[in-house]
């Protein structure tokens, strides 16, 4: 799009202001280094008032902090996990998201979502063999845009298969997937699941058998587990 890509946080933070104006004011005037407006205003106003929460990513520390910053706890604006990152990155940086919040005077936010990406079938091997090509497929686009090497960390732009899987998915039965759920919860303090269940090439009945279990299984294994 000819945007400069070492400009983007000045952009980034700088639009989220102007995204909390629109959503509070009726005619809003902006003079930014990125944007600019002369008594705007949003043709749709949203509902909720004073505006609607905000959920801010951000998959390396100062992203992180950076949510912190930005964030009006009160208003339910939070940090949100994102789906590539690995458990244990995950519960790091939730406490770092905490302790940033903490060091600002801000209250936690009591919405804590974290994105995942599920498979729920008969049996960890079914769900494999059923969604694995999928995953490899998206996942080697991912690679090749420069997720793993740009964006999480990792060393390889192509992780082996298992070692994808591996912490980013939650994967196999519904008692599997139920206890992958509720350490998840345990150690990272998420309350709000957002679930990634569908993938490149990949046959619309698997999409429709882990929603079904989803709903009818894990979700109701989670709940007993944590009532």
């Amino acid at each position: 799009m000819g945007l400069d890509h070492g400009r983007r946080i000045g952009r980034y933070t700088e639009a989220v202001d102007l995204i909390k104006r629109l959503y509070t004011e009726e005619n809003v005037t902006f003079e930014g280094k990125h944007f600019r407006t002369s008594k705007l205003t949003l043709a749709m106003r949203p509902t909720r008032k004073p505006r609607p929460p905000l959920w801010l990513g951000g998959s390396v520390e100062n992203a992180v902090r950076r949510a912190a910053k930005i964030a009006d706890p009160v208003l339910g604006d939070t940090w949100v996990a994102s789906s590539h990152l690995k458990n244990h990155v995950i519960a790091e940086q939730a406490t770092v998201f905490k302790a940033a919040l903490a060091e600002q005077g801000k209250p936690v936010p009591t919405d804590f979502p974290v994105l995942r990406n599920i498979v729920v079938a008969p049996d960890r091997g079914t769900a494999i063999r059923d969604v694995g090509p999928a995953i490899a497929e998206s996942y080697r686009i991912f690679g090749n845009w420069g997720l793993f090497t740009g964006v999480v960390g990792d060393a390889k732009a192509h992780p082996q298969f298992e070692d994808l899987i591996a912490d980013r998915f939650i994967i196999g039965s519904p008692e599997e997937c139920a206890a992958q759920i509720i350490d998840l919860m345990r150690a990272t303090g998420c309350n709000r699941l957002v679930t990634r269940i569908q993938w490149v090439g990949m046959e619309h009945r698997y999409v429709m058998r882990t929603i079904e279990l989803l709903g009818n299984k894990v979700a109701p294994l989670v709940r007993k587990a944590l009532a």
